[in-house]
């Protein structure tokens, strides 16, 4: 026993010293062999990079408070399963290993890869310098440095690639946009009565605006979007319907690679240096009604693009009234709102997902985001209605999301959900004439 605790003193020891003396590690240089012992989702009590014997070590740098990270988890646990003869994914965050178990226990929805984590991180931070996540960093057998890259980038053909040629060609890392306080000097803000700029996305800036300009003016700001989602914005204001539901925005332009955003992960960074956008306008507080028109303005001056709404039909999930809608109205009291799901943001353990004292507006809002995550088609509400509603669904239902089991509950309340093909707006994007 006595000889057990000394060895965990002495490893304890020797990472101290390893934090306390690494210095950050150029392409080319090798990782120090340093046996890792905060692990979660490991079977050995240690982790010992270097005996691993793979030819291909990525690093997955993520934290409990990245969701985009969370997202890729399944992403990994398949990559990890086919390559896995030949490479070891293995996740580091910084928080502490029982935060880390605390985690995910609230956390049924998220699916865990089957990999090694590494919690309560210092050393790799310093080694790899993370400015973003998720970063992946590569190292080779020899445990040398090959690449720091967005998450993105890892896919099955970069690895394949890799294990070919035993080449690396990926986008190093780099944070999205430079910083700067404003492209307008400052002193001249009390003089500006209206502006805007369109910009490729590393020159986004983050403007800071005193009290005094902030009361005078609006502002339409949004960064490292693409050419389709600028017009989604501009034209899902003005003509007062969500461009941006499933199929509800057509590009029928020659080449659409700059227009829309790759369907694959593997060149998105690349893609974004040449295609992302960061759009400013500021306009006076007594032109706010027309700000999303001037947007409209900005986007077909400067884009060889004709943007049309047209009616096209889509296969939709409609909202629509089957009978007496009694039972809805409020019995009055607090408002209150649990007619919510399961996510990777927490478990929702309610019986009973209720609205109450809400207005009605409030309940297909809420189906909306439900049908659009689950069915990946567009969601209408039939239902002209203002009035206040207490409404509950089993929670059952809710999580499933089944149309069936939501239906059996709706039906007191003279409400269905259905299936069907409408004429709905579409936003089509087309080349200028």
């Amino acid at each position: 026993m006595k000889t057990i605790y000394v060895q965990q003193l002495l490893l304890c020891l020797f990472i101290k010293v390893a934090v306390a003396n690494a210095q950050p590690l150029q392409k080319g240089e090798m990782m120090p062999p340093v046996v890792f012992n905060e692990l979660i989702n490991h079977d050995a009590a240690t982790l010992n990079i270097a005996t691993l014997d793979k030819k291909l070590v990525i690093l997955d740098f993520w934290s409990t408070g990245c969701m985009g990270c969370i997202l890729a988890f399944p992403k990994i646990d398949e990559l990890q399963k086919k390559w896995g003869k030949d490479i070891q994914i293995i996740m580091v965050n910084t928080q502490r290993a029982d935060s880390t178990r605390r985690f995910f226990k609230k956390r049924s929805k998220i699916k865990i890869p089957a990999v090694p984590f590494i919690t309560g991180d210092t050393l790799l931070q310093k080694l790899f310098r993370p400015l973003g996540l998720p970063m992946h960093v590569w190292l080779d057998q020899d445990l040398r440095f090959l690449s720091s890259t967005g998450g993105e980038t890892t896919t099955d053909s970069t690895i394949a690639r890799y294990l070919r040629n035993k080449t690396v060609d990926l986008a190093t890392y780099e944070s999205g946009w430079v910083r700067v306080n404003s492209l307008v000097d400052t002193m001249y803000y009390p003089l500006l009565r209206q502006f805007s700029y369109l910009g490729l996305n590393k020159t986004g800036s983050a403007y800071s605006y005193d009290s005094v300009t902030m009361a005078r003016i609006d502002l339409i700001e949004t960064r490292n979007v693409s050419v389709e989602q600028l017009y989604m914005q501009a034209y899902s204001e003005t003509e007062g319907e969500d461009f941006s539901e499933p199929g509800r925005t057509v590009v029928e332009v020659a080449d659409p690679y700059g227009v829309c955003m790759p369907p694959s992960d593997e060149n998105l960074r690349e893609w974004e240096r040449k295609y992302a956008y960061y759009y400013t306008l500021v306009i006076p507080k007594e032109k706010t009604p027309q700000k999303f028109e001037f947007m409209r303005q900005d986007l077909n001056r400067y884009f060889p693009i004709r943007a049309v709404v047209e009616k096209r039909k889509h296969k939709v999930i409609a909202l629509v009234q089957t009978g007496s809608m009694d039972m809805l109205y409020t019995k009055g009291g607090k408002v209150s709102w649990n007619l919510t799901r399961s996510s990777e943001y927490g478990d929702v353990q309610d019986s009973l997902r209720c609205l109450r004292h809400v207005k009605f507006k409030e309940f297909p809002g809420l189906l909306k985001g439900f049908m659009r995550e689950q069915y990946g088609i567009p969601f209408v509400n039939t239902i002209q209605a203002d009035f206040f509603i207490d409404i509950c669904l089993p929670g059952e239902a809710v999580e499933s999301l089944s149309l069936p089991e939501l239906n059996k509950a709706l039906k007191k309340y003279g409400m269905e959900l259905q299936k069907k093909e409408m004429l709905l707006p579409t936003l089509v994007l087309k080349d200028a004439l």
